[in-house]
């Protein structure tokens, strides 16, 4: 009986020691989410990501975290994933990562981090090697397009002659606006893009129910300038009417010194309204003889 219970007792000693497993979710839904730190040369990312969701085979890392399709991105960044459930509430995790996402290679991953309007932040996209080379995050139209809708664009003014806000019925009323082109340089994923920005077209609202699209801002009253070069509208009734102008701005660019191409999109840049006083003339004997 002493030879059986000390054979006993180095069984129990000798037992792989298993760890505890979180208790289950008794609702039956998935596992909690658990905050992780995005860890990177670049800077640092928080975002949300399902603990119970390891890399799949390609390398490919799955956010449970979703945000709404209105909630526009304003950002992105270039970072690795660490996939430790560490918390987010000391800096000091960014420094005691041990694990980083990985490709099917064993490379470290490159992921791209979107930073959206409302603060959130999510993984949008990853990158691993192909054929022995690594594949950086790609600078795309989309991207270039959303960046160009951020670089500051003049407001545009409305300028009138006749001035001091009166002109005449049926005479030449001449509009014109100052919009210069000018270029801008940015980074986007690491990589220098520039812009070369030029407004592409004038949208004037005349107030008495016209328009006018020109492609030129037009020109101030020259005694040797034609009327053809004007931007210039006649009224035919007297009455007071509120102007407008938009300036459509485009662009092209260019990466890392490359050629230039055309962004997709435009954006449009609204002047104050201002108001126009129209006036009848009336003939006035001044002198007989």
């Amino acid at each position: 009986m002493k030879y059986f219970g000390l054979l006993l007792t180095l069984a129990l000693l000798l037992r792989p020691t298993v760890a505890s497993a979180d208790p289950p979710d008794p609702s039956g839904g998935p596992s909690p989410v658990t905050p992780v730190v995005h860890a990177g040369t670049a800077g640092y990312d928080a975002g949300v990501k399902d603990a119970g969701s390891p890399p799949t085979q390609d390398g490919e890392i799955h956010n449970s975290g979703s945000v709404a399709t209105s909630d526009p991105i304003v950002s992105v960044s270039s970072t690795t994933q660490c996939l430790d459930a560490a918390s987010v509430e000391s800096l000091a995790a960014l420094h005691g990562c041990t694990t980083l996402a990985t490709c099917a290679d064993g490379t470290t991953m490159t992921v791209t981090v979107g930073m959206f309007a409302s603060g959130a932040m999510a993984v949008i996209g990853d990158s691993c090697p192909t054929s022995g080379s690594a594949q950086a995050p790609a600078v795309t139209p989309a991207l270039v397009a959303r960046a160009f809708k951020r670089v500051p664009l003049p407001t545009p003014e409305l300028i009138v002659q006749p001035p001091n806000g009166r002109t005449l019925v049926n005479i030449d009323t001449i509009f014109r606006t100052e919009a210069a082109p000018f270029r801008r340089t940015v980074t986007l994923l690491g990589h220098r893009v520039t812009f070369d920005i030029k407004a592409q077209e004038f949208r004037w609202t005349l107030g008495d129910g016209h328009t006018m699209t020109t492609t030129e801002p037009g020109v101030a009253y020259a005694e040797q300038t034609p009327r053809s070069q004007y931007v210039a509208y006649r009224y035919t009734a007297a009455g007071e009417v509120h102007l407008g102008l938009t300036a459509v701005w485009g662009a092209d660019w260019s990466l890392d010194g490359g050629p230039f191409q055309p962004v997709p999109g435009t954006v449009q840049m609204d002047a104050p309204t201002q108001p126009l006083e129209i006036l009848e003339a009336r003939p006035q004997l001044v002198s007989y003889h």
